[in-house]
């Protein structure tokens, strides 16, 4: 006999065949759209009068009205007295921008066409009284009445006694004007101030180094002493003499003597006072 044939082996199952490629990784996820950032609020627009030639603009919402009628009500005043007194018109229309940045550099500013007052510096409008307020305004209207005007050479280099002390005067004969103190009173004051301080320095000397107070109360007394009784009048009478002329022929066609001569009369003025 013959073995039976050994039986075929068994074929291998076949396995599933390999995947060829990697499946492609899934997409990421799209971002949720987030909402738009809100823009930035417009600032808010400031309340804005105009009266004649100037424009009152005041970002200080939280100024009263008290005080709003006050800067308003004087620098009309003293804009319409200025005209009348020295025969001059601003070239411009004023603007006045008051606004309230305890984080501001200054007090207030007489600009080129615009006056500036910032009521949070120091809180120095706070504490003070409505006279001085006033002063204050008509001060730096002055300023900013007398920048555009037309000077010989375009030379702006008064001394301070001048350049301060003539808007000074000037704000203060706004107040005699409008019966808020007498130019007597005025006199005793700044000589008060004055002489609050250590001797300052002559007039030709004065300048902003020196106790600011002190150096506009005798800049100030300094033109009062020079126009007597004839207010600002003379003032103009400068102001438009230097147009044609530097300062130092100005002033001596306007008031008859040199600076020099006027300094050295108004020292020995200062030694029979004590000032």
């Amino acid at each position: 006999d013959t073995l039976a044939p050994a039986p075929k082996p068994a074929e291998p199952v076949p396995t599933a065949r390999p995947v060829d490629t990697l499946a492609p990784a899934p997409k990421p996820a799209e971002p949720v759209p987030t909402a738009r950032p809100a823009e930035l609020a417009p600032a808010p627009k400031p309340a804005e009068q105009v009266s004649g030639d100037i424009v009152f603009k005041f970002f200080d919402e939280g100024l009263s009205n008290v005080d709003r009628a006050l800067i308003q009500d004087t620098a009309i005043f003293a804009s319409n007295y200025y005209k009348d007194q020295t025969g001059i018109t601003a070239v411009n229309p004023i603007t006045y921008q008051v606004s309230n940045d305890p984080a501001g550099t200054f007090y207030a500013k007489g600009d080129p066409n615009m006056v500036r007052i910032n009521t949070g510096y120091q809180n120095y409008w706070s504490a003070s009284a409505p006279l001085v307020k006033e002063a204050l305004v008509a001060h730096e209207h002055f300023h900013t009445f007398t920048f555009a005007l037309p000077r010989a050479n375009n030379n702006r280099s008064d001394p301070f006694w001048i350049a301060e002390g003539v808007p000074e005067f000037a704000s203060y004969m706004v107040a005699v004007e409008r019966g808020r103190l007498t130019k007597d009173s005025l006199r005793r004051e700044e000589m008060r101030r004055i002489q609050s301080f250590q001797k300052l320095p002559v007039i030709s000397s004065i300048n902003r180094s020196n106790p600011l107070v002190a150096a506009y109360a005798l800049s100030c007394l300094a033109i009062d002493f020079l126009v007597g009784d004839r207010g600002i009048r003379p003032i103009g009478d400068l102001m438009r003499n230097s147009r044609d002329f530097l300062l130092p022929v100005a002033f001596e066609k306007t008031f008859g003597e040199s600076m020099e001569a006027f300094q050295a009369r108004f020292e020995i003025y200062r030694a029979g006072n004590n000032i």
